[in-house]
């Protein structure tokens, strides 16, 4: 809801139009009209969050890598393509990669482009795995994206071929996330 329309219908003493007197009377009926009294902190909840930025802090706490035991192999690759991922954050995050920002990593990876106020049911998450195509590749349903390893006859494409790949990924927008 509009923070105009969050007033009118929290705001008790203000005249208003019969929608939102009806509107009232079901969020009241759910208990909500009280609790936003009793707790003023909850009408945040329903007011549309400012477009409050990704930092690259944030977002590497959000999206949690699921890494392979410590001193295998198989985490020396994921070691590998993490750090290449957090270099194109970095970049992502300074505004020198064109229309990529910490908001498209995230919205691709969850399909979403803000933190729920009450968190994730699943916390986001990257896992590794090996694919001939390095594209990151997500499953929004579980907020997982997968980051591609190199294997022995498929090597990690050089930095500026690997970024290229995430920029096509993360400028996806035909799954109605824009």
């Amino acid at each position: 809801m509009s923070a105009e329309l969050v007033e009118k219908v929290f705001n008790q003493v203000l005249p208003v139009d019969k929608y939102i007197q009806d509107l009232r009377k079901g969020l009241d009926s759910l208990g909500l009209v009280q609790l936003v009294q009793e707790l003023p902190a909850v009408i945040n909840l329903f007011t549309p969050q400012q477009s409050n930025p990704f930092t690259l802090k944030m977002l590497t706490y959000l999206l949690k890598p699921q890494f392979s035991a410590e001193g295998s192999n198989r985490r020396q690759r994921e070691n590998s393509t993490y750090t290449l991922f957090i270099k194109y954050m970095r970049e992502a995050a300074s505004g020198r990669i064109g229309a990529v920002n910490l908001g498209s990593i995230f919205r691709l990876a969850t399909g979403t482009g803000e933190e729920p106020a009450l968190g994730f049911a699943l916390q986001p998450s990257i896992q590794f795995m090996e694919s001939a195509c390095f594209w990151p590749t997500t499953n929004t349903c579980i907020n997982k994206m997968n980051l591609s390893l190199s294997y022995e006859s498929n090597q990690l494409p050089p930095q500026e071929e690997l970024f290229n790949s995430f920029d096509l990924a993360f400028c996806i927008t035909f799954f109605g996330l824009e």
